[in-house]
């Protein structure tokens, strides 16, 4: 019996944070999105690369634990075992994170 209450609890909870994620991104679309939507979250990804940047010193707006920024994909060169070069997709990901 206690399995399965925990089972439906996890199921309620996974729809409830299924209609609120699809309301917070129906907010997002209508360009709606209020402070009391976005705060109190627990990590925060930040796509900096959108507007050029390629790296950054994030930091925590607490009480979030974590927050990722992520920088722009740029093309460099590498190298293979045997000296060809190769065009490669590069991204430099920043973490900022609480630990004890």
């Amino acid at each position: 019996m206690h399995i399965t209450c925990k089972i439906i609890y996890g199921y309620v909870l996974f729809i409830k944070i299924t209609k609120e994620l699809a309301r917070l991104q129906q907010l997002a679309s209508d360009n709606k999105l209020n402070s009391e939507d976005i705060c109190s979250g627990t990590i925060t990804l930040s796509n900096i690369g959108a507007i050029g940047g390629k790296f950054g010193s994030p930091l925590l707006n607490l009480p979030e634990v974590a927050i990722i920024a992520m920088g722009r994909i740029q093309k460099v060169p590498r190298f293979t075992d045997d000296g060809n070069v190769y065009p490669a997709s590069l991204m430099t990901v920043s973490l900022a994170y609480l630990h004890s």
